[in-house]
C-alpha cells in the first residue's frame, strides 16, 4: 500500500508542476503579446487574435474561429 500511496504523490506533483508550466507560458505569451502591441504600434485586438492563435497552436486555446467584424 505504501508503494501507492508514494505513486499517486508522485503523479499529483507532476500534475501541479505541469499545470504551472502551462500557466507560465500563458503569462509569457500575454506579456509577449502586449510588448509586440506597444513596440509595433499594433491594436490590442490584433495582440488578442495572435495570442489566440499562438495559445491554439499550443493546444491549450479556444479552437473557435475568432469572429470577423462585417465590413461596411
Amino acid at each position: 500500500m505504501k508503494s501507492r500511496a508514494i505513486t499517486e504523490d508522485v503523479a499529483k506533483k507532476k500534475r501541479e508542476a505541469l499545470e504551472f508550466a502551462r500557466g507560465a507560458r500563458f503569462w509569457l505569451n500575454l506579456r509577449s503579446s502586449l510588448d509586440e502591441c506597444r513596440a509595433h504600434g499594433i491594436p490590442l485586438a490584433e495582440a488578442k487574435r495572435r495570442l489566440e492563435a499562438r495559445l491554439v497552436a499550443e493546444g491549450h486555446g479556444s479552437k473557435k474561429a475568432p469572429r470577423r467584424r462585417a465590413a461596411h
